[in-house]
């Protein structure tokens, strides 16, 4: 007979995050790399994956938008500044010519600043009240509910997901449609992690394993449309149609729409493997 895995309550669960939230947010006031900024949003994805199941469960007594409200500009931000630090880090191995190359770290460096400044002002009004209000409504609603009721209701999360998926995994699909299966994949990621933490079954490691390739698949492909468009503003800005210094950057964007289209199909074919392995540990 398998062993029963520990687990920890959902209440205890969103304290753990907490802590982390508040230890991630002093990294990122002192050093803002994309490491901090990272962890600071995958903790932010924990938090939001809490609200979003019990809100399936009683949108009326949690509603998982207003709970989450106060995260929405920090999370913008946050997210702005990690894919420009992730555009410069990307852009090196493109080995452009120094005349281009210099002017676009200068050009991403002085977007980060400006985003940096929000962000500061995110964190300065940041009202840490918020957490313990919405700590009270999950300790209210959560005393209800047994753990094989937020299983049932985390699984029928994530199938609600996957039915939304394979409607937008067409074969003509387009980037729209991509970044929307890209954002579903993710909250599915999300609610599996949460409901492996809490439940004593568990998400089955196959299918944590597959959704995990996915998602890296496609984080290379968003980090790819994130590039391309970057450079594609910077070029408008700076080269201004001198097609002798526009050409490299228009050969890199050329290969990265190529490889774009190899990431994509790879992941439109992972979701199809994903789809057919079980969801939780029997």
């Amino acid at each position: 007979m398998k062993t029963r895995r520990a687990t920890i309550s959902i209440s205890g669960y969103h304290k753990e995050i907490l802590r982390d939230i508040r230890y991630n947010v002093k990294r990122v006031v002192l050093h803002c790399n994309v490491e901090d900024i990272h962890r600071l949003r995958l903790d932010i994805k924990r938090i939001k994956a809490i609200y979003e199941l019990l809100h399936s469960i009683s949108p009326s007594k949690f509603n998982a938008r207003t709970k989450a409200a106060y995260l929405k500009n920090i999370f913008s931000n946050t997210g702005a500044i990690r894919d420009m630090q992730v555009n410069k880090q990307r852009v090196r191995a493109l080995k452009l010519p120094i005349n281009i190359y210099k002017p676009y770290i200068r050009y991403m460096n002085n977007e980060i600043s400006s985003k940096r400044g929000l962000l500061k002002i995110d964190f300065d009004s940041f009202d840490w009240h918020c957490f313990t209000y919405n700590e009270l409504s999950i300790n209210a609603l959560s005393k209800s509910l047994t753990k094989k009721e937020l299983q049932k209701a985390g699984l029928h999360f994530i199938g609600k997901r996957f039915k939304k998926i394979k409607k937008l995994n067409r074969k003509n699909a387009g980037n729209s449609d991509l970044h929307k299966i890209r954002k579903h994949i993710k909250e599915i990621s999300a609610i599996a992690a949460l409901l492996h933490k809490i439940t004593p079954t568990g998400i089955s490691k196959e299918f944590r394993q597959e959704i995990k390739v996915i998602g890296e698949t496609m984080g290379v492909w968003h980090d790819n449309c994130l590039l391309i468009l970057s450079m594609e503003s910077f070029s408008k800005d700076y080269v201004k149609g001198n097609n002798k210094e526009s050409a490299p950057m228009e050969n890199s964007i050329g290969k990265m729409r190529k490889e774009n289209k190899k990431l994509a199909a790879e992941f439109r074919h992972g979701i199809r493997q994903a789809l057919k392995v079980k969801f939780i540990d029997k």
